[in-house]
């Protein structure tokens, strides 16, 4: 690993000599040749831990990504032994999906990163009644809460040292820069409730898959779907097995310009690749949206329509038990 020292503070990098740093800026030049990660840990003081439980919040800020770039900059936590070069990096990853730095843990927890945004991450250590401790972090995005990200119970019983906020980069040019700030409460950081009415067509909406394939089923999962405002269109976006994307008009009636987009190509099951044929069906054949009664109605072909409700995307935390290595040594 190599340091890039400050006064205070210092960078850790990766042995690979891909990430550079200076001061509080940690970046990386140019796209890998390959899929990695490309890993920085910022080491301030003596970290997060049942002896230092105290709220820590750090801001990092997005200073440079590539544009269109899915996920190229993700944000987090993580311990000197878990630290290291590529996807062996073990963490508590936030870059719009919560991971553990390889392996996925909730799908669109919040917005993925892009160049201009500035991500918050609290970290504290909740004193329980039996002494022990609990490790919470909630995340924001540009000053909105997404709450509660990570939940690890009885942070004494696992087999992990004392925590330092990272950065990890899966494409370039990407530059972070990290600030140190006054801890907001963790009720601050937290998720608006999607019980609030909506005003505009925009954010994440949800419909049964039935309301999509026509036939009452129990296997599918609901259809997510969000809309967010572009430069020139709106931007609807899909998720089954694969990501589909499509756009509309920006005025009202808001209807479909073009072919779907898929982002990634996984062969899903049978009844689920129905589901996503049929979702692409109807989001690229888009009539108009507009809110009716806090609900989005989706109008498309030949006057078909779906109503979706808002959706909260809040995930429970992630807990000890499902990320792979972290492991208790009371049992």
């Amino acid at each position: 690993m190599s340091a890039f020292t400050t006064t205070m503070s210092y960078w850790l990098g990766e042995e690979t000599g891909l990430v550079k740093a200076r001061a509080n800026e940690a970046w990386v030049e140019t796209k890998p040749k390959q899929s990695t990660r490309m890993n920085a840990m910022w080491k301030e003081g003596r970290g997060l831990s049942p002896s230092l439980p105290d709220a820590q919040y750090f801001e990092f800020t997005i200073a440079e990504a590539p544009e269109g770039a899915s996920m190229p900059v993700s944000i987090g936590l993580t311990d000197e032994k878990n630290f290291g070069a590529g996807w062996s990096f073990k963490g508590l990853s936030y870059g719009g999906n919560l991971s553990d730095g390889s392996s996925l843990l909730a799908q669109g927890f919040g917005p993925s990163l892009k160049q201009g945004d500035v991500v918050g991450l609290r970290a504290e250590m909740v004193e329980r009644k039996n002494k022990r401790h609990d490790l919470e972090v909630y995340i924001s995005v540009n000053g909105e809460g997404l709450g509660k990200a990570f939940s690890i119970d009885e942070f004494e019983v696992i087999n992990v040292g004392p925590l330092y906020p990272t950065v990890g980069f899966s494409t370039g040019p990407a530059k972070v820069v990290i600030e140190r700030k006054s801890a907001p409460s963790a009720e601050d950081l937290s998720r608006p409730s999607s019980s609030q009415t909506r005003e505009s067509v925009h954010g994440a909406w949800v419909a049964p898959a039935a309301s999509i394939v026509g036939e009452d089923t129990d296997e599918l999962p609901p259809v997510v779907i969000k809309v967010v405002a572009n430069e020139a269109n709106l931007g609807v976006q899909a998720k089954v097995a694969n990501s589909i994307s499509s756009e509309v008009s920006l005025e009202a009636p808001h209807k479909s310009t073009g072919s779907p987009a898929i982002s990634t190509k996984m062969m899903p099951p049978p009844k689920v690749l129905a589901l996503e044929e049929r979702v692409a069906e109807v989001i690229t054949s888009i009539q108009n949206l507009e809110l009716v009664d806090g609900q989005l109605k989706l109008s498309y072909g030949e006057g078909d329509s779906v109503h979706f409700e808002p959706y909260d995307a809040a995930h429970d935390p992630i807990s000890a038990e499902q990320i792979k290595w972290m492991q208790r040594t009371d049992q």
